[in-house]
């Protein structure tokens, strides 16, 4: 692609240096001198400057700031960036340009009488710096010397198009920095086609199949852009005998002129451009030929398409709208002649005025249009409430107050160029407060009239049609009643229930969540007068008020529609200064609280969910009051918003303090009440997990919900040492204990992760928030996590004898939460085990431990030579001790004991007493009790 310089000097450069420059060959060293401490402090600028480019940035406009003294870039993504050229007495840069027409030096806009020669190939500068001067072209094509010396700042606009910024000291040395801009940095242009303004619908989707294009690529329609234009010899009044006269509105047409039906058919060019993000707003671009001549149209500002492109993916997409050109032409032929052939086969690419270039993807047709009047159809988008638009129809539309309105036209709207309105009768207007814009083509109502004496007003209508015609229609314009006052009632996020009757269990509405709203935010909006007006039994609310629309995502123009009814899914009752529903609809102007009923999930199939879970929605809402005729208009409008969650997945999931450590551990098996909670098969532990929590999901009809969990990948020695019942009435831990002694499995940490959760039969949690929940466990025993000690004292007495009773009861057992338990048979036991009974007349030996964790406990001697255990007056290693039994003569319970045979000690001897306690998983705690065997005294 040939690079090309402007004819414009440096592209509009600005040349920020010495007053004097291209003025005078003055002495340059006072204002070099005042430049030096500047340019030290602009060198942060430009290491600023570099590390936007470095960081992919691009300019997009380039200007003088306001006070003349500084530079400021405009970066797409940095915004401003100002080097600032602190000049002292008043010297202030200066902007340069070439005058397009003449090819004279202009400084602030002023000719200098310097004429720089012009490249043929376009490559070379008109102006330059070079070795510290100004050069200029001169008619040889050569660089001559200026004899000025470049000093201070410049920003000149390369062929490449790329900004560089030069700072020149004292003596001449130059620092500078490239900045690219949004031309220099553009790899790929491409033009797709051209749409008209049909194609893009409510929606904000824009189909390929929509795209016109004159050959090749993927879209459905290939056709040359047709243009219809008139060539204006005079503007004449329609409605005045076509007296000529001349134009000013919205737009200014002289004689000479063309218009054509560009404007009116909203047509725009469709391009796609490389980097993605790249900002052609600043761009100028022409349509050209193959030999560079260039169409008689106008292309406006680019503007990227942010809506949706269907087939297709690309943030890239930019849209040129297309307009007249503001030239005049000697006669008709003059401009046509611009088109060539004008046979539809022409082809043309989109040329950015640095030279780059798209392919050749448009042809265009102009044919001479022949113009019929067209008529106002609609209102600021509405369709007239009697009459239609035609000859003398006089059609009437209602508008609202304080809103510009502007008009559309029917059937040809192509052919309508421009417009103004003016009132028939001023008068009548001045009553209604109409404001007229005819720059903007639009018209304000402002107030209501007294509704006895006038309800209607009428406006002429002023169309200049493109054949340079002025028709003058007339129109009737009935301001609404309608409060308008913009209001949103905003719920913000509400949780998902079943909404339930003041029971907490009655279902209030199936199927459907409920929240109370205030009216206090849509009242706040109005004026005291709409506000009283709303709130009149005479004038306010008192009709059944009904929703038009609801929208997902987003406002109107951002999200998505939702295709049900709005009826399917929503209820709404008024509610008023007490909070009692109001039944009767002709007192809804009472309502001060809004509630909302809100289908959360499908009737026929529960499972289905209906809400989309963390997104906002918007109901429009009408209110509408009846009138003393009995007609029915719309009071109001307001819309409400609200964004439906779900509850916190940790709100029903809140842990037993009981059996939780710091680090957020439960320790199974720890539970006092382990006849309940635990069962031993063999050496087989089940603990069921809800056991660990306070609340563990839900069974209430307003929030149903179900937990069901799964263990993670659990390992010792590359074996899962947990299994898990996932059955959902179980949800049941099982841990199996090895029968080693110093088995690697106990207390090891195991991971539970929560598998799924179902709310409301409907809803899921995300990934992430199971996640979250994730918990660790490990297997404890309660007995091996607590201790045996000393009942009272230090140690348990003894007295040396042969067959010494050691009493059991001057020993303690306590598990992991110092509850106490016996470490002796206290309780007689059915066969089955399933209940016990305390030792008494009935009962008078135990046979089983009250502590269900216990299995059995055994002594032995902590110095056989000094005392063994004896059963039956015989030594042996170890003993379980006696039972608990019933002493018939003191009607009370005789501890167990265990039989010592001490050997014949001299003083007063210390030593212990082994106690080793089973629990019932075989999980062992030895402790070694100290033990005083006394004389004799």
């Amino acid at each position: 692609m040939r690079k090309k310089y402007l004819s414009a000097l440096l592209f509009g450069a600005l040349l920020f240096a010495s007053a004097g420059t291209f003025t005078s060959c003055k002495d340059y060293d006072d204002d070099i001198k005042n430049l030096q401490g500047q340019i030290d402090a602009n060198a942060d600028a430009i290491k600023a400057l570099q590390d936007l480019v470095n960081n992919g940035d691009y300019v997009t406009a380039v200007k003088k700031s306001d006070d003349g003294k500084g530079i400021v870039f405009t970066f797409s993504k940095s915004g401003d960036q100002t080097v600032t050229l602190d000049i002292e007495n008043g010297q202030e840069g200066d902007v340069l340009s070439i005058d397009p027409t003449t090819g004279e030096l202009l400084k602030n806009g002023e000719p200098t009488g310097i004429k720089p020669a012009t490249d043929p190939e376009e490559v070379k500068a008109p102006v330059k710096a070079e070795n510290g001067v100004w050069v200029f072209l001169n008619d040889k094509g050569e660089y001559e010397s200026t004899n000025i010396p470049v000093s201070g700042v410049t920003a000149v606009q390369n062929e490449n198009k790329q900004w560089v910024l030069t700072i020149t000291d004292a003596n001449g040395a130059q620092s500078t920095v490239v900045v690219p801009s949004a031309a220099s940095v553009m790899s790929d242009l491409v033009l797709a086609g051209w749409i008209d303004g049909t194609a893009i619908g409510d929606d904000g989707k824009l189909s390929t199949s929509a795209i016109n294009t004159t050959f090749g690529g993927t879209t459905d329609n290939k056709e040359s852009l047709p243009i219809e234009y008139c060539y204006i010899t005079a503007i004449t009044k329609d409605y005045d005998g076509d007296k000529e006269t001349t134009w000013s509105a919205q737009k200014d047409v002289v004689k000479g002129q063309v218009l054509t039906s560009l404007r009116g058919l909203g047509v725009q060019l469709v391009t796609r451009v490389a980097p993605a993000d790249l900002d052609l707003s600043s761009m100028k671009f022409t349509l050209q030929d193959s030999e560079g001549n260039a169409l008689p149209i106008t292309l406006n500002p680019s503007e990227n398409f942010d809506g949706t492109l269907t087939r297709a993916a690309n943030s890239s997409i930019n849209l040129i709208p297309l307009d007249i050109t503001t030239n005049t032409y000697a006669n008709e032929k003059a401009y046509t002649d611009l088109y060539g052939a004008n046979d539809g086969n022409t082809l043309y690419s989109l040329v950015e005025e640095s030279g780059a270039r798209s392919n050749y993807g448009l042809a265009v047709k102009a044919t001479k249009a022949t113009v019929t009047q067209q008529y106002v159809s609609e209102v600021d988008g509405d369709a007239p409430i009697s009459g239609t638009a035609g000859v003398n129809a006089n059609p009437t539309f209602e508008v609202d107050l304080n809103k510009a309105n502007k008009l559309t036209f029917d059937t040809k709207p192509e052919y309508v160029y421009d417009y103004y309105v003016e009132p028939v009768d001023k008068a009548v207007a001045d009553l209604f407060g109409v404001q007229i814009d005819k720059k903007a083509g639009t018209f304000t109502v402002t107030k209501l009239s007294d509704q006895i004496t006038r309800t209607t007003f009428e406006l002429y209508v002023y169309a200049l049609h493109i054949d340079g015609k002025i028709y003058r229609d007339k129109i009737t314009i009935k301001p609404s009643n309608k409060i308008v006052a913009s209001a949103t009632l905003a719920a913000g996020e509400q949780v998902i229930k079943q909404s339930v009757q003041s029971d907490g269990k009655t279902i209030d509405k199936a199927n459907h969540m409920r929240f109370d709203i205030s009216l206090d935010a849509m009242f706040n909006a109005m004026s005291d007068a709409d506000k009283a007006k709303w709130t009149s039994a005479t004038l306010g609310a008192n009709e059944p008020f009904d929703i038009t629309k609801v929208v997902i995502g987003g406002s109107e123009e951002t999200g998505k529609e939702e295709t049900a009814a709005p009826s399917d899914y929503y209820d709404i009752e008024l509610l008023d200064a007490d909070g009692k529903v109001i039944s009767n609809d002709d007192e809804y102007y009472k309502a001060k609280t809004m509630r909302v009923y809100a289908k959360y999930r499908s009737q026929i199939s529960t499972t289905t969910p209906l809400l989309e879970v963390g997104k906002e929605y918007e109901l429009t809402i009408n209110f509408k009051h009846e009138n003393t005729e009995g007609d029915t208009e719309i009071l109001n409008t307001v819309k409400m918003t609200y964004t439906p969650v779900l509850p916190a997945l940790s709100d029903y999931m809140q842990k037993h303090p009981s059996f939780w450590n710091d680090d957020q551990t439960v320790l199974m098996g720890v539970d006092n009440s382990i006849n309940e909670k635990f069962t031993a098969s063999g050496l087989t532990l089940d603990y069921a997990i809800k056991d660990g929590f306070k609340k563990l999901g839900s069974d209430k009809v307003a929030d149903d919900m179900d937990i069901t969990f799964k263990l993670a990948d659990n390992k010792v020695d590359n074996k899962e040492f947990v299994e898990f019942d996932e059955s959902a009435s179980t949800q049941t831990v099982k841990y199996t204990a090895p029968t080693a002694k110093d088995n690697k499995n106990y207390g090891k940490e195991f991971t539970v992760k929560v598998d799924d959760v179902t709310y409301l039969s409907a809803y899921k949690y995300s990934a992430e928030e199971l996640a979250a929940q994730t918990f660790k466990m490990k297997v404890l025993s309660p007995i091996v996590e607590g201790n045996v000690e000393v009942k009272d004292g230090t140690a348990v007495e003894v007295f040396a004898s042969r067959n010494a009773k050691l009493n059991i009861a001057d020993l303690i057992g306590y598990n992991y939460n110092k509850q106490s338990y016996n470490l002796y048979m206290d309780v007689d036991a059915d066969d089955d085990g399933k209940k016990a009974y305390e030792v008494s007349a009935s009962h008078p030996t135990a046979d089983d431990y009250a502590d269900k964790a216990i299995d059995f406990v055994k002594f032995e001697s902590g110095d056989e030579q000094v005392f063994k255990i004896t059963e039956n007056m015989m030594p042996v290693d170890s003993s379980e001790g006696t039972p608990a039994t019933w002493n018939g003569t003191t009607k009370s319970v005789d501890a167990g004991y265990v039989t010592l045979d001490t050997s014949n000690v001299s003083q007063n001897t210390e030593t212990t007493i082994k106690v080793t306690v089973t629990d019932i998983w075989g999980y062992e705690k030895t402790v070694e009790v100290p033990l005083l065997i006394k004389m004799a005294e």
